[in-house]
């Protein structure tokens, strides 16, 4: 049978109950010491309206003991315990659980410390009946709300201060939070749907070693993807690969034995433009597929990709503001004659196979073979007495349109400009591969202008080569002097210091004058050129004037014009 205090517990919950529809009472199960108790009441006060405090609501707990049927109660008896919505500071919940406990203790007429004897007990029972102050607490909570919140003044700029929005700083953290939680279930998803295609991705920030990147620069966002042929893919294939060249173990278990491609691309950011994320794009496919027809199995071209984008960013980066601003500059990069071929065109262009085979139906094959004269006439050097000359300059397989440069691919002075582009080890190695045979290039200085020099001949030349093989870099130094008989064609074998395999160049030289803007023809077999190094150039000058007149000058770098005064 329940006490007369104990009824009477009963029916003050059951009137709070009817007063605060939200309220929710439970008690211990039977079987348990001390059951019914402990008792819990949970109640949500909510925020009045109008109130200038970015709390939503307190979420008040009162926790009830056996002590509370005891009259007057010990302090013990009830724990007050309350969080806010959005979370408060713990001393700022710490302030309010202790005002409301006061506030509870004060309504039941709570005692510190244990109760004391039974007569001392029986006296104040019957002197003053009290009830149990559960609704004092609640209606304490929602009247003097603002000032529970705002208990203490460290923690109101958090929860009454705004931004130029009009959110508080509590506000701008829940956003946030939910931001995050968007994120997380939206890469949750991804991820998901990713497994059930059986597509595997990637996500890295790559920062390029490329000294020509710049400090300035950020990382290179680059992503990438794997999945099988029946996978929908995002972007194009960059390489066809096994699902065991996966990284990782688990994410190539999952998808062992199948076959399918790997996907890659840069998404652009403030640093890295779309145009420049394009270019890029366009490398990291070709130096893949470079590596893969150079027998790379696996995850090698992979790996190529990304080392090629690791070491040659910058290279790609001066390309794309070289090719922007070209058009501005097209007008005075024209040969004044007319008579050079592609001043405007890329450096280190192709040509087609149709060219090579007019090359061939005038008996210009043979890189060795000569059929004109250097010490010739102009006409004889653009006539049929040059053809030699100008087959293998012009009809070769390939043409390096460039003059000795730095890197950003800027030539000398000296009355004239060039202009260079670097090839990575990757391209030029795939290149090389391909035309094992050698392979034929021109060296033309684009943009080419004469100011009093009647004709500019190389007659030492450095260049910058990569090993057919591996693509390792190296330098070809030729000149008639190291060249026996000093041939029209110069000389230079050498082999790979990495992996030891052996190459060769040939190159001949021509004579450039107003009308004809390439330097020399040159061949490679077993390796491919990159770049033409600062070389030493003859210029011929004063010819019309006094009849007179040689100079030699080494030009390679930017710099203004090289000077010359005639001695008569």
């Amino acid at each position: 049978m329940p006490s007369e205090r104990g009824l009477a517990l009963q029916a003050e919950l059951q009137q709070l109950k009817a007063a605060h529809g939200h309220l929710r009472v439970r008690k211990a199960p039977a079987g348990t010491p001390d059951a019914p108790f402990p008792i819990t009441v949970d109640a949500v006060v909510p925020a009045p309206r109008g109130t200038r405090i970015d709390v939503e609501q307190l979420a008040l707990r009162l926790t009830l003991g056996p002590d509370v049927l005891r009259a007057p109660p010990p302090a013990a008896a009830v724990a007050v315990a309350a969080r806010g919505e959005p979370p408060l500071p713990e001393a700022l919940a710490e302030e309010i659980k202790r005002r409301l406990h006061a506030t509870w203790a004060a309504a039941a007429g709570a005692v510190p410390g244990s109760a004391g004897g039974q007569q001392q007990q029986q006296r104040q029972q019957e002197a003053a009946p009290r009830g149990f102050g559960l609704s004092a607490v609640l209606e304490a909570a929602s009247r003097q709300y603002s000032q529970l919140v705002g208990a203490l003044p460290q923690f109101l700029e958090a929860y009454e201060g705004v931004d130029a929005a009009g959110a508080t700083q509590q506000q701008q953290q829940q956003q946030q939070q939910q931001q995050q939680q968007q994120q997380q279930q939206q890469q949750q998803q991804q991820q998901e749907e990713q497994g059930l295609q059986g597509r595997h991705a990637f996500s890295l920030m790559l920062r390029p070693t490329d000294p020509a990147w710049g400090a300035q620069r950020g990382a290179i966002h680059v992503k990438g993807e794997w999945g099988p042929p029946g996978a929908a893919p995002s972007h194009p294939p960059l390489h066809q690969a096994p699902a065991e060249s996966l990284p990782g173990g688990a994410a190539a278990g999952s998808a062992a034995g199948r076959a399918g491609a790997w996907r890659l691309w840069i998404e652009p950011t403030v640093s890295v433009p779309a145009a420049l994320a394009a270019r890029l794009e366009a490398g990291l496919w070709r130096e893949a597929a470079a590596a893969a027809a150079n027998g790379g199995g696996g995850g090698a071209p992979l790996r190529v990709a990304l080392r090629w984008l690791e070491g040659y960013a910058g290279s790609a980066a001066a390309e794309a503001a070289a090719a922007a601003a070209a058009p501005a500059a097209a007008g005075g990069a024209r040969l004044h004659g007319g008579g050079g071929s592609g001043v405007d065109e890329a450096a280190w262009e192709v040509l087609g196979d149709e060219a090579r085979g007019r090359s061939e139906a005038a008996g210009t094959s043979s890189f060795e073979g000569s059929s004109g004269s250097y010490e010739g006439s102009s006409s004889g050097e653009e006539g049929s007495g040059g053809s030699g000359d100008e087959g293998s300059g012009r009809s070769g397989s390939g043409r390096e349109d460039g003059a000795p440069g730095t890197e950003g691919g800027r030539g000398a002075e000296a009355g004239g400009t060039g202009a260079t582009r670097a090839v990575s080890p990757a391209a030029a190695a795939a290149a090389a591969a391909q035309h094992a045979g050698g392979r034929a290039w021109g060296v033309a200085l684009e943009g080419l202008q004469l100011d009093q020099i009647d004709a500019l001949e190389i007659l030492d030349a450095h260049l910058q080569i990569s090993c057919g093989r591996c693509g390792a870099p190296a330098t070809a130094s030729m000149s008639p002097a190291g060249t026996p008989g000093a041939p029209r064609a110069w000389e230079w074998r050498g082999a790979c210091g990495k992996c030891a395999a052996p190459a060769r160049a040939l190159l001949r030289p021509r004579v450039v004058h107003e009308s004809n803007n390439e330097v020399a023809a040159l061949k490679a077999e077993g390796c491919t050129p990159l770049d033409l190094l600062p070389s030493l150039f003859g210029a011929q000058v004063c010819i019309w004037t006094c009849g007179w007149g040689s100079l030699r000058a080494a030009l390679g770098y930017v710099g203004p014009p090289l000077p010359h005064v005639c001695s008569r």
